[in-house]
């Protein structure tokens, strides 16, 4: 039972009450302090209203942890775009000088010297570069130009009306697979005029004439498609002579280099496997893929040079080419005045007057070529880890 004088104390006897430092109200001379005094022990001892105590409003609104994202995120996109744009401008444009020199090499059937190390191929590319100037190094750059957008046009506008498959599955499945090549050997068929003039453009001395330019490589392109307009020559083999291996070789190098860079890949996957999501998609990740496509094509060109050899010389006979020698001390020009009736006769003939090597001639500009495309990729990944740290 409450006490009585503490019955009848009202509002006005607490509003001279003492406030403690936690903000509760204790009457005086009540003998009782905080420690021992609650609002229920007062509700317990008197009638009265009591003045609830002020409370403190706590925010339990804790900060909700939002997955971070890195901070790089653009800088590892556009830095990826850099490199793919590195990569292309040295596959397309650095490598066109040693495309230029192994084709002056296989046509060279008469020089003593192959050319199988770089070596031997830096003191020529320096001696052709003296002997005209070093701009002679990129001729034919604008029909091999021509002839890869005429490609990938050709190609888009089939894999569009056409049901075959513009891209190679990424599942092995051998319906698709040949639906793709199809694709690709009809694409071969449709620009071989084009790639016949690009060789032509590329290996034809420019003592003798300049550069041609874009319109007239597409015109000598249509030219020799219908077969007009050439200077007439009883030795140009005509193009359903070209088709076999121009096709062979086209298919062959773009299905070896396709298996050679899955292989790379999966070899590279396992190491990338293990890393976190965020570190397996950075610009590591990005140069791996393109090193396996460089290895790819690097492998493709070198298990196919013997036929690419045999496929260049078909290409130029017939067409009064006259290239630089590439014979140190010999004479700077050389006409090619090959009979060849076919690949079957290229084949006897390089067999049985320049031996087994003489089908790797020029094989040292796959060192050079190579090896620049991959420092150029290696400077790539290098000024990137720099700007980012």
């Amino acid at each position: 039972m409450a006490r009585p004088s503490e019955r009848n104390r009202s509002w006005e006897d607490y509003d001279s009450e003492e406030e403690s430092d936690g903000g509760e109200l204790l009457p005086k001379g009540d003998g009782c302090s905080r420690q021992d005094t609650s609002y229920e022990q007062q509700r317990f001892l008197s009638d009265q209203p009591v003045r609830p105590r002020s409370l403190t409003v706590v925010s339990t609104d804790l900060p909700i942890e939002k997955p971070e994202e890195p901070e790089n995120d653009n800088f590892k996109r556009f830095a990826g775009f850099g490199v793919s744009l590195l990569s292309l401008f040295a596959e397309n444009v650095l490598a066109h000088p040693f495309i230029v020199i192994r084709r002056q090499c296989q046509l060279n059937y008469q020089a003593k010297t192959y050319h199988l190390t770089p070596f031997t191929i830096i003191r020529l590319t320096y001696a052709i570069g003296r002997a005209q100037t070093p701009k002679v190094l990129w001729k034919g750059i604008g029909s091999t130009f021509i002839h890869q957008g005429l490609t990938l046009g050709v190609e888009g506008i089939l894999g569009e009306y056409t049901a075959l498959p513009k891209d190679f599955p990424m599942v092995w499945n051998t319906r698709m697979v040949g639906a793709h090549m199809l694709l690709k050997g009809i694409t071969c068929l449709l620009t071989m005029p084009f790639y016949s003039t690009s060789l032509v453009d590329t290996v034809q001395s420019e003592m003798i004439r300049d550069s041609p330019s874009i319109l007239e490589c597409i015109r000598e392109g249509c030219c020799r498609a219908l077969g007009l307009g050439i200077p007439h020559s009883k030795r140009l083999l005509p193009l359903h002579l070209l088709a076999l291996p121009t096709l062979t070789l086209c298919l062959l190098h773009y299905l070896l280099a396709k298996l050679v860079r899955r292989l790379a890949c999966s070899i590279l996957a396992p190491r990338h496997a293990v890393m976190p999501f965020n570190e397996a998609q950075s610009i590591d990740l990005h140069i791996s893929e393109l090193a396996a496509g460089l290895v790819s094509n690097l492998v493709a060109d070198a298990a196919l040079l013997p036929l690419e050899m045999v496929v260049t010389r078909l290409h130029i006979q017939g067409t009064r080419s006259i290239v630089d020698c590439t014979e140190p001390g010999g004479q700077p020009l050389l006409p090619v005045n090959t009979c060849y009736e076919g690949a079957g006769d290229c084949i006897r003939t390089a067999l049985r007057e320049e031996g087994r090597w003489g089908f790797y001639r020029g094989l040292g500009t796959l060192g050079l070529q190579y090896g620049l495309h991959a420092a150029v990729l290696q400077a790539g990944k290098v000024a990137v880890g720099f700007t980012a740290t």
